[in-house]
């Protein structure tokens, strides 16, 4: 990653130690030993948000809802002081073992590894629910960004699927950019018109179009 990105990871990340939210995974140190760079953090019993969609396919109605709030809560407490997440995801949100989400990451600078994880050479994941502007340009983020990703986040955990798919990183992150999502509604009964349309809200290509913050999205739902 190059010697500066990661003394700026050190430098930067500092921010996450004074991080402390009960929705969030507590950062305890950052630093250097010995020519290695590391992060402490807590560690929580439980279990990925990914691996429990994987296991149950899709949650219900209100059990997606509340983890909703859950991280909404936490990006908002994080937007409050102008640090972006930047990288919501299933697998970025533990369910520790009373069901309280967990959002891991926050404060931590990571622009880099995101260039490498999304779009470098034999790139692992798939940008599934990087938000648009993200897509175009990772410099491109700010906290309506998060609102995009928790609105797929959402969509995923309530259909079993996220919005988007292709063949490949950059078709996913074309998608994003060009494609409608089909409405929640169309593929599960029951779910509410409501919901529906605050997840399509959050899923707006315009940064604009969106609620503007956590906050606005969690009073909403």
């Amino acid at each position: 990653l190059g010697q500066d990105f990661l003394e700026r990871f050190v430098e930067e990340s500092r921010q996450a130690v004074l991080l402390d939210h009960p929705n969030l995974k507590r950062v305890y140190e950052v630093g250097a030993d010995r020519g290695r760079y590391f992060l402490a953090e807590e560690y929580v019993e439980g279990r990925s948000l990914k691996k429990q969609i994987e296991t149950v396919g899709k949650l219900s109605q209100p059990e997606a809802v509340d983890i909703a709030e859950q991280i909404a809560d936490a990006l908002a407490y994080g937007h409050r002081k102008s640090i972006v997440h930047g990288d919501i995801r299933p697998s970025s949100v533990m369910i520790d073992n009373t069901g309280r989400a967990r959002v891991d990451g926050l404060g931590v600078v990571k622009d880099a590894v995101l260039n490498l994880r999304y779009f470098g050479r034999g790139a692992p994941m798939v940008p599934y629910y990087l938000a648009p502007e993200q897509a175009l340009d990772l410099a491109n983020t700010d906290a309506r960004s998060d609102i995009y990703s928790l609105g797929a986040l959402t969509y995923h955990a309530l259909t079993g699927q996220p919005p988007f798919d292709g063949d490949t990183p950059i078709a996913v992150g074309f998608a994003h950019c060009s494609e409608a999502p089909t409405p929640p509604r169309d593929l599960r009964k029951g779910i509410s018109k409501e919901l529906n349309e605050m997840i399509l809200a959050a899923l707006a290509k315009d940064p604009r179009d969106r609620p503007q913050d956590a906050g606005e999205f969690r009073k909403a739902l």
